[in-house]
């Protein structure tokens, strides 16, 4: 019986009327366009057992994803492809996993994933015509996750929306989030998010952008999250280059994270190559330095810093 199909290549879907696949748990398709509604309901509703489901650069102009075994979703630069006039839904009840790299169209109904433990969407992003409500609409869906990767787009359509101050729900599993970029002029919403993540303990940064026009406040705390307090032990920041908003990033942690146990700083790749080892050496110097200026909430953390070229 066959347990994995793989179709890839520039052709357009046509089955067969009759078509079944019982045993058919994971369906990657690649590079296929699919025209014909029937075509890619059929396939769906005949593969009754499926439980991974990835779409790579597909074209699509129908989309409606009905399955209580799915367990894994992955779009890669499809989603963006469908017909902006239709309704694309996705009700999946029992998926553990999703993974969206794509560019959302307007017309997404997504119902909720009670048992969803991680989500990737960190490359998700929409054009400017459609409504600044879609991302935040998506995102509330995935409030019982447990991993997240995230990036800036994100926390930009959350602001604009406003409903980090409204009708946010709580991430109350949420245990682990990935933001792999964020400007500094979105940091405050990023706080703001961490509000509703309260058992939040391991935050990683892949790369803080400090080239942006910020305020004065834009690196300060109104209210300090519940997970600073109580739960945060772990924060990770990659590519980092030791720019002086993203050491007042590193500080507002420390002077707020009471229980934080290990905070690691990666230096950046770029100019790695001609970079010494006491190049490395008095960079470090440089960033404790500047982190030991002021009082640490936890008595307890450690820094972890590069000492590699």
């Amino acid at each position: 019986m066959l347990l994995d199909i793989d179709l890839y290549g520039g052709q357009h879907l046509n089955l067969p009327r009759l078509i079944s696949f019982p045993r058919l748990k994971i369906l990657q398709l690649s590079e296929i366009s699919v025209f014909r509604e029937r075509n890619i309901q059929q396939l769906f509703s005949n593969c009754p057992v499926l439980e991974e489901l990835c779409l790579k650069y597909c074209l699509l102009n129908h989309l409606n994803i009905i399955s209580s075994t799915l367990k894994s979703l992955t779009f890669v630069s499809s989603l963006h492809m469908c017909m902006s006039d239709i309704n694309i839904m996705i009700d999946a009840p029992n998926l553990i996993s999703i993974t969206v790299h794509d560019n959302i169209p307007q017309h997404l109904v997504v119902e909720r994933f009670p048992s969803l433990v991680d989500a990737d969407i960190h490359r998700m992003f929409t054009e400017p015509d459609v409504l600044i409500d879609v991302i935040p609409n998506f995102v509330k869906k995935l409030s019982n996750v447990k991993q997240l990767k995230l990036w800036d787009f994100i926390f930009e359509k959350l602001e604009l929306a406003d409903v980090l101050d409204t009708s946010f729900p709580t991430f109350n599993n949420l245990i682990t989030l990935e933001v792999s970029f964020i400007k500094t002029q979105h940091v405050k919403s990023l706080f703001t998010f961490l509000r509703f993540s309260p058992n939040l303990e391991s935050l990683v940064f892949g790369c803080v952008s400090c080239w942006d026009e910020v305020n004065e406040d834009a690196l300060t705390l109104d209210v300090v999250p519940h997970c600073l307090l109580m739960h945060l032990k772990s924060i990770k920041f990659q590519d980092f280059e030791g720019q002086s908003k993203e050491l007042d990033l590193v500080q507002l942690f420390l002077q707020n994270s009471r229980v934080l146990q290990t905070v690691i700083i990666e230096h950046s790749s770029v100019d790695s190559e001609t970079r010494t080892k006491k190049d490395v050496e008095d960079l470090n110097k440089k960033i404790m330095e500047q982190l030991l200026m002021y009082k640490w909430a936890s008595t307890e953390c450690v820094i972890n810093l590069s000492s590699s070229p």
